[in-house]
């Protein structure tokens, strides 16, 4: 009798130091609590520099120092789109700069957007190789050390690829047919099929993450301008979210609970501004001169980029969606000549490795 009692203890014990140690490991991705706005700074079109800044002490610290083309995080992992000794390259790191693995070297992958599975286990991106007759559709396993996987291969032009929650398929844009639609492909069983079927131009499909409706942006209503929509994955249940805006291709950002999305207008005057929209159709008009956002993990705030020509400073400025509240997280000073350049990348993250 005593030995079986002493087996359930023991047993019970080893579960209990488990489910702790479990803890304690999820706790340590986790640095004290705090929050962190990562960036890229861009100087000139070759000096764009990637730095990170905790919200509440401001400080800041470099962490990535090659020419950065593009960048997109996940769950405080960074996937780099990198230019080094005039070469593309695609490398990933943590969100404090170590870490670096090259996923591939010497790949002619396009300046546009890379993409996370929610698995971070892969990475899609739009490419031209060799023997390419056009911008095809490519992803590429970040953790087996494999060559990519080719999506596309139409001689058509595909862009914007953006992973589904599932992982499973992988959302872009493809001009056939004189004008864009948003195509899904499927990993298995290795299909392409065409969402949108619009004679209008549909492009950059953002999905949101219950998997369940895909955003993206169509000129339907007015040739060359486009607003925001919405569509049920099969591409059914189509309706606009806006009108009468010209909205930025690569603004459109959901928020982590699904109920609202930030994007960017752009007038006739090239100026741009940022807004706010809940699945209601409800927009609000954030700021003027705001260029490109990122939410918080609750989707309680807004981080957003903006310029002051005034005073020669780059702003990553803190919008509190409840309270209306705004204030300064970070000025990048900045020389006359370099007003166009700006912030390329924000993403927040509270989790440095």
């Amino acid at each position: 009798m005593f030995i079986v009692i002493f087996i359930i203890s023991l047993s019970l014990f080893l579960l209990s130091c488990a489910k702790k140690n479990k803890a304690q490991e999820g706790n340590s991705k986790k640095e004290d609590g705090k929050n962190y706005i990562i960036f890229v700074n861009a100087d000139s079109p070759d000096e764009n520099k990637m730095y990170s800044i905790e919200v509440e002490s401001k400080d800041k610290k470099s962490i990535y120092q090659k020419n950065v083309l593009n960048a997109a995080g996940i769950d405080g992992k960074i996937a780099v789109l990198s230019e080094e000794k005039g070469k593309t390259g695609l490398y990933t790191i943590n969100a404090d700069g170590s870490g670096k693995v090259a996923v591939l070297k010497d790949f002619p992958i396009k300046n546009s957007y890379v993409s996370w599975s929610p698995d971070k286990k892969k990475i899609t991106f739009a490419a031209r190789k060799t023997g390419d007759k056009s911008d095809e559709i490519y992803y590429v396993e970040t953790d087996e050390n494999k060559g990519p996987v080719k999506v596309t291969d139409d001689g058509l032009t595909d862009a914007d690829p953006k992973f589904s929650n599932s992982g499973e398929t992988i959302a872009y844009d493809k001009k056939s047919g004189g004008n864009y639609d948003i195509f899904l492909y499927e990993i298995s069983p290795l299909r392409n099929v065409n969402l949108s079927k619009n004679a209008a131009n549909d492009i950059s499909p953002v999905l949101k993450t219950d998997g369940t409706r895909m955003l993206f942006l169509s000129d339907e209503a007015e040739a060359g301008k486009y607003n925001l929509y919405s569509m049920n994955m099969d591409g059914s249940g189509r309706y606009p979210l806006t009108s009468g805006l010209n909205i930025d291709r690569h603004s459109v950002d959901v928020s982590p609970d699904g109920s609202m999305a930030a994007f960017v207008s752009v007038d006739d005057r090239k100026n741009k501004s940022l807004h706010v929209i809940d699945m209601s159709k409800k927009t609000v008009m954030v700021s003027n001169g705001s260029y490109i956002s990122a939410w918080s993990d609750d989707s309680k705030k807004l981080y957003f980029a903006s310029s002051d020509d005034k005073e020669m400073k780059r702003k990553i400025i803190e919008y509190d969606i409840q309270e209306g509240v705004m204030k300064d997280i970070v000025k990048v000073q900045y020389k006359p000549g370099e007003e166009a350049e700006g912030i390329k990348f924000i993403y927040f993250t509270d989790k440095l490795k």
